[in-house]
């Protein structure tokens, strides 16, 4: 796997890491080729830049490739980031999906597979295939959290994934933002969202969607929600 500065790291957040060590981005387009899959063993937090932030960041596979943790935590968190598009598809194109971001734990209730915290705005996530196992109906396979900061996680966009609860996830995409500061002006459209059911030995409530406290505004459409 390589950043396209030719440098190659063994883990997303590896690159994270790198990308957060360079504090000034302005007017860059930067880009994250996953050239094989990963083993990921603590969450990848990709921050905000403190100073001036990249025009857009770009991740994407150039093979097919599974990013896949199991440990407790969030393997992949928007910390205040904007304009980050993951793009599923083989070299950006086509329609196919060869990329998987995968938590394969549900040993506790703080596993989210992707989160959008602390007022991450103008996201992308497309042509992915999203998998978890995080059991809590106040989470979700992809979750938007809340934020410390002057606004909530808003104008995001997940379309054309597959969110795979993997019969273990009791929710597939989940929001619960802040007093005030609500999550605003998402979308959520052309999505496959499956087997959040939990069994027939649970009373626990499941949801393909659940959009809980402290939103506004947000627009879903044309998503497929089912047990296979």
């Amino acid at each position: 796997n390589g950043i396209l500065d030719g440098t190659g790291y063994a883990t997303l957040k590896a690159a994270f890491d790198a990308l957060n060590a360079q504090t000034y981005q302005t007017c860059k387009d930067i880009e994250i080729a996953v050239g094989a899959g990963t083993t990921e063993t603590a969450t990848g937090a990709l921050n905000q830049p403190a100073v001036a932030s990249w025009d857009s960041l770009t991740i994407y596979p150039t093979a097919v490739a599974t990013i896949e943790g199991r440990f407790v935590g969030t393997i992949l968190d928007l910390n205040g980031a904007d304009k980050v598009t993951i793009n599923g598809r083989l070299n950006k194109t086509g329609e196919g999906k060869s990329l998987t971001i995968s938590h394969t734990s549900n040993a506790d209730n703080s596993n989210r597979t992707i989160r959008f915290v602390n007022d991450a705005k103008e996201n992308t996530i497309q042509y992915a295939t999203i998998k978890g196992k995080c059991p809590s109906t106040g989470a979700g396979v992809i979750f938007f959290s809340t934020t410390t900061g002057a606004d909530g996680n808003d104008n995001n966009v997940i379309e054309y994934c597959e969110i795979d609860a993997s019969g273990a996830a009791a929710v597939g995409i989940g929001s619960a933002g802040t007093t005030d500061k609500s999550n605003s002006g998402n979308i959520i459209r052309n999505n496959n969202i499956y087997d959040f059911y939990l069994g027939d030995a649970s009373t626990t409530a499941t949801y393909g969607i659940n959009i809980a406290v402290h939103n506004t505004a947000w627009t879903i459409t044309g998503n497929s929600i089912y047990q296979k």
